[in-house]
């Protein structure tokens, strides 16, 4: 009975001190943003420069409160910002497309319903930013970036405003793509 009492009290003490030493990890040791960790997050990205210019001004923050938050939020706030201006764009663009060109018509409403489930990850990633879980954060950025590329498809080979929008459909994958490697870095220390 004793032996089956020392094995359980020695797994207690194990689990314990493991959860301890991965909270050491980021709570303890006072971690801020670096060089280092920066280049490492923008060379998984697309656009590294980009990276770079959004996540700079958050070196030597203290990565303590909330890592996912320190170095994706200024990121995710631009995104959730082109986000909406789009979706005002495209309604208006749609509303003033002719009602004899029905198909084009539908498809810019299509791309707008889209933009309208884009904002709504977008808000649940930020929401998910708070509560400190990069997996979930991803997972919705995951879904907006799909989302992202329905658009462009339905937007191919149309007239005229398809390239603004083609263009801002690409700075907005550009965006999320920063804010997945953020997370992903961050994942790698949970």
């Amino acid at each position: 009975m004793s032996t089956t009492h020392s094995i359980y009290s020695f797994l207690i003490f194990t689990i314990l001190l493991s959860s301890s030493i991965s909270s050491f990890t980021l709570a303890e040791t006072n971690a801020t943003v670096t060089d280092k960790l920066i280049k490492e997050i923008c060379n998984q990205t697309k656009k590294p420069p980009l990276c770079l210019k959004n996540l700079n001004p958050s070196k030597g923050k203290n990565l303590h409160d909330n890592p996912i938050a320190i170095l994706g939020g200024s990121t995710m706030d631009e995104a959730q910002f082109r986000a909406k201006r789009m979706y005002v764009f495209l309604q208006s663009y749609y509303e003033n497309i002719s009602v004899h060109k029905r198909e084009i018509r539908i498809k810019y409403v299509n791309c707008h319903s889209k933009y309208k489930i884009v904002l709504d990850q977008i808000e649940k990633a930020k929401k998910s930013m708070s509560n400190r879980a990069p997996r979930f954060v991803g997972t919705y950025i995951t879904v907006a970036d799909m989302e992202i590329n329905y658009c462009d498809k339905q937007l191919m080979n149309l007239p005229r405003a398809e390239s603004t929008v083609l263009k801002a459909n690409a700075d907005m994958k550009d965006l999320f793509n920063i804010v997945l490697a953020v997370c992903k870095t961050i994942a790698k220390w949970t």
